[in-house]
């Protein structure tokens, strides 16, 4: 503990308590609901939190994972052991593309456009697979067309655009944007969320496949749409957190700000000036707070 950027580290870390105690007080249950609820910057996280794990659900994921051979018969992959095939085959691509993402691009891409650039792709993916279903579906006894092997493979390029963002990046950002005292509050309740919706889409999808169009063709483009108001949830909901310290998560969403002025409002000294310093990132460019 004697090195200068572990004692600037742990004096953030004692400090942030010390500030999120001031405004709110309390350890107790209701104590911390009050100060997550009640303080807008701590509100606004929450609320993000939920609205990124609605979303997750919501790219159709799980629609996929829970009814994958019913999907890839819709696209033209028959016979049980076709299927299981396929369905092992999107397994192993998910799993090499979050390992990818995890170890190389999640913290040079960013959570932001992260989130942006993979609900841009997964609208083209799943649009493409509603059109095909729509217009040119496979036929019994009749090989695949071009356009089916074209749209088993945006099955497996939608795999990884989740694996890339939507799968890994909301968990991070839930985990980082909460402060010290609510975190383990604020991601129980985001996984709350997340498992209620995961249910809503398993108990969905069987009924959409078979009554949204022939071959569940309205299913892709419903799933579809969800990625691209996503897209615009992320736009102006979703800021970028890459580069920043948890210790600063505070002055990023504002609560720093009313800290210091219920301590000028009490009189209460600053211990420590280190947590009221502007947000930098590895770029040089200062973080305004929202």
């Amino acid at each position: 503990m004697d090195h200068p950027y572990l004692q600037e580290e742990f004096n953030d870390m004692a400090t942030q308590l010390e500030h999120e105690r001031l405004l709110i007080g309390g350890e107790s249950f209701w104590s911390l609901q009050r100060e997550m609820w009640t303080i807008p910057g701590n509100r606004k996280r929450v609320l993000i939190s939920i609205g990124l794990m609605i979303c997750q659900q919501m790219t159709g994921t799980n629609a996929i994972n829970y009814y994958a051979p019913q999907i890839f018969e819709n696209v033209g992959i028959t016979g049980t052991q076709n299927g299981l095939l396929a369905t092992g085959v999107y397994g192993i691509v998910k799993v090499l593309g979050v390992v990818f993402f995890l170890l190389f691009m999640a913290d040079s891409l960013g959570r932001r456009r992260s989130l942006l650039y993979t609900s841009v792709t997964m609208v083209v993916w799943m649009f493409y697979i509603g059109f095909y279903a729509r217009f040119d579906p496979p036929e019994d006894g009749k090989a695949i067309p071009p356009a089916g092997y074209a749209a088993l493979t945006f099955i497996f390029f939608f795999a990884v655009s989740f694996e890339i963002g939507w799968g890994p990046v909301c968990w991070i950002y839930v985990a980082e944007i909460s402060s010290a005292r609510l975190r383990s509050t604020n991601v129980a309740i985001a996984a709350a969320t997340q498992w209620l919706f995961n249910f809503v889409v398993a108990k969905s999808v069987p009924t959409m496949l078979v009554t949204v169009g022939a071959n569940g063709y309205g299913t892709y483009f419903i799933f579809g749409s969800f990625c691209a108001s996503m897209f615009l949830f992320t736009w102006f909901f979703i800021p970028e957190t890459k580069g920043i310290s948890l210790e600063r998560m505070d002055d990023l969403f504002g609560v720093t700000r009313l800290v210091e002025e219920k301590m000028e409002r009490d009189e209460v000294p600053h211990h420590n000036d280190s947590t009221h310093k502007d947000i930098s990132v590895t770029n040089g460019e200062k973080v305004e707070t929202v």
